[in-house]
């Protein structure tokens, strides 16, 4: 039996998918949902449809259409083929570039503010452009792609975690209530940080290094690239961030 079967009994037999059997499944009737990101604002709203997907808005029209739509009782045909479009234009994949840098900035900074995000994301886009002197010693360093610099050995410790390998699986795992009051928040936050520095790259700060309490700025000066004059600390003041790093050669 589906556990959420009066919640939406206003669509019709098929309230389960939303009034659509094909495009939708709901295998076990946890309701899952849609995260909408403002990719002006950063500003999220969730709709149980079920389907576990980020979808980016970057027209105020449609962010428009989709607050309207998240309130709504009931759908007609129209306005559910105009969900469909939106979520056709903006679904994130996961496996992208932009999905891969959305799940590292949660995985880091799952409880941390949008800023901690920005940074995580930052720095795997800075290590791929970097064309230093240490590319050689370091293969986060030396990395082509996204995906080589987030995966390279000892380059972020929660890239074998729940929370990058599978987001949702991880906040659908901790309860309904931490996942729609909290979760979705945290991983909205994460995808609007990713999109922002990949689509801003004037607003990124060089960040190649980043420590989390309770390791310090110390640690940092143990790096040979700081010991050799070629790395700035940063003094980024963001809460989660103890220490961070950017190279200069």
């Amino acid at each position: 039996m589906d556990p959420a079967a009066e919640k939406y009994y206003s669509w019709s037999g098929y309230n389960y998918v939303m009034d659509s059997p094909v495009r939708l499944v709901d295998p076990d009737g946890r309701g899952v949902t849609t995260d909408f990101v403002n990719t002006c604002t950063g500003e999220h709203i969730y709709i149980n449809d079920g389907v576990d997907q980020i979808v980016f808005v970057e027209e105020e029209a449609d962010w428009g259409f989709i607050e309207r739509m998240s309130i709504a009782e009931t759908w007609n045909a129209e306005q559910t083929y105009r969900y469909d479009e939106i979520i056709s234009k903006g679904a994130l994949d996961m496996n992208s570039d932009l999905g891969m840098l959305t799940r590292i900035a949660f995985a880091e900074f799952t409880r941390e503010d949008v800023e901690a995000k920005k940074i995580a994301a930052e720095s795997v886009l800075n290590r791929v452009e970097y064309k230093g002197i240490y590319a050689k010693y370091s293969p986060d360093l030396n990395a082509s792609s996204v995906e080589e610099a987030i995966t390279a050995p000892g380059a972020y410790s929660s890239v074998n975690t729940q929370r990058y390998i599978d987001p949702y699986g991880y906040l659908n795992s901790l309860g309904a209530e931490f996942r729609d009051n909290i979760g979705r928040r945290q991983l909205a936050e994460a995808a609007y940080a990713a999109y922002f520095v990949l689509n801003f790259p004037n607003s990124r700060t060089g960040v190649h290094y980043f420590l989390s309490p309770p390791r310090a700025v110390d640690y940092l000066r143990t790096y040979p690239a700081y010991k050799h004059g070629n790395m700035e600390i940063l003094n980024l003041n963001i809460e989660g961030i103890s220490a961070a790093g950017k190279l200069t050669k």
